[in-house]
């Protein structure tokens, strides 16, 4: 069987030293100019870097997605905040 993946719109932000003010209750560890967060989701804690992208699912949740990844997977349709 073949499947293709429904087409879902989703909420990014690039991590970035500002991004704490946005999602602050959300990210776990964002300190400065270190350049590693945590941030909790559905299946546990992931890790990203600066230019990684932090990306609000269909239900709220959030997860990291890794740059490379990211621009392969979504294209913009528009900005957020």
């Amino acid at each position: 069987m073949k499947v293709r993946k429904r087409p879902v719109e989703v909420s990014a932000w690039e991590i970035t030293p500002e991004l704490e003010m946005l999602v602050k209750d959300k990210i776990m560890h964002l300190r400065g100019m270190n350049p590693e967060v945590r941030v909790k989701t559905p299946e546990g804690t992931m890790i990203g870097k600066f230019g990684d992208y932090l990306i609000r699912g269909v239900e709220g949740e959030y997860y990291i997605c890794k740059r490379e990844i990211f621009w392969k997977t979504y294209e913009r349709i528009e900005d957020v905040r």
